[in-house]
């Protein structure tokens, strides 16, 4: 069943922040379902990420929430016979927002997070095709093809981020983040496309299309906040459901669930579709 639901804020949260090099991988706060730019995560989507604080933005229209914007056709000189080459095929696509809601159907607490420490509380879902390929979303600080089609090749400065959070699910209680429908997708730039020293080998987001894909989360039982020298700090309310811990990875045993959707039309495949529609993961025991 398709849900209409309203475009959720995501807070700041003012918190001890980690300081990542150049090149680093950082995880957005409900960077949708792609595994867009994550440490190791328990239910890290691989897909087109989730949004949420301590995102990151990087350059070729792709956000930390895993969303794109194209910003138009690419056209770069040395064609054949010196005429310009275009390379509008290749610029970044921006799929359907869609909201995955994760909801508790135990009797018990349940953690939704990363079991290694990284930045936020990241994408906390994953997503495949039907053919069983995970879909991998932007990654952070890297170049795709249409920043090498328009010669804007991404620099990588050192960059901070809140560090590794849990969200805590009781009983009942629901946690939503967003997936932006797009993956990345390999292609090789012809020649005229490209800055000769810089290959033609590339990626560029591609926005998916009507199909049954399969999302899948998986839940822990247990809470450390060990690795940060210290207990748990308060665990803080979330406009996205339920309440975030942060300085937390989570531990213990894992409860996973997924289903299989049909993304169409109603799902803002296909024609123009202003309704936010839900694809629901029920953790169940």
């Amino acid at each position: 069943m398709v849900q209409s639901a309203p475009r959720r804020g995501l807070p700041w949260v003012t918190a001890a922040l980690l300081l990542l090099a150049c090149g680093g991988r950082a995880m957005s706060h409900g960077d949708d379902g792609n595994e867009a730019g994550t440490s190791s995560s328990a239910g890290t989507n691989s897909a087109g990420g989730a949004t949420g604080s301590g995102g990151a933005t990087g350059s070729g229209g792709a956000t930390g929430s895993g969303g794109a914007t194209s910003t138009g056709g690419a056209t770069s000189t040395g064609g054949k016979g010196g005429a310009p080459a275009r390379c509008d095929a290749f610029v970044n696509e921006s799929g359907p927002t869609i909201l995955v809601q994760l909801t508790n159907g135990t009797q018990r607490q349940l953690y939704l997070g990363q079991r290694m420490a990284g930045c936020g509380v990241g994408s906390l879902f994953t997503v495949s095709d039907a053919s069983g390929m995970a879909l991998q979303g932007p990654q952070f600080c890297s170049s795709s093809c249409q920043d090498l089609a328009l010669r804007s090749v991404v620099s990588c400065p050192p960059i901070a981020c809140v560090v590794s959070s849990v969200v805590t699910l009781e009983p009942g209680e629901s946690f939503t983040q967003e997936w932006h429908g797009v993956y990345l997708k390999n292609e090789t730039l012809p020649a005229g496309c490209f800055p000769g020293s810089m290959g033609t080998a590339c990626t560029r987001l591609a926005a998916i299309e009507r199909g049954t894909y399969t999302f899948s989360a998986s839940a822990a039982a247990g809470i450390d906040c060990s690795q940060f020298g210290g207990g748990c700090s308060s665990c803080l309310a979330d406009s996205n459901g339920a309440c975030v811990t942060y300085g937390a990875v989570v531990t213990g045993s894992s409860l996973s669930v997924q289903a299989s959707v049909l993304l169409d039309p109603s799902y803002g495949v296909g024609p123009a579709n202003d309704v936010v529609p839900v694809v629901g993961l029920t953790f169940k025991e």
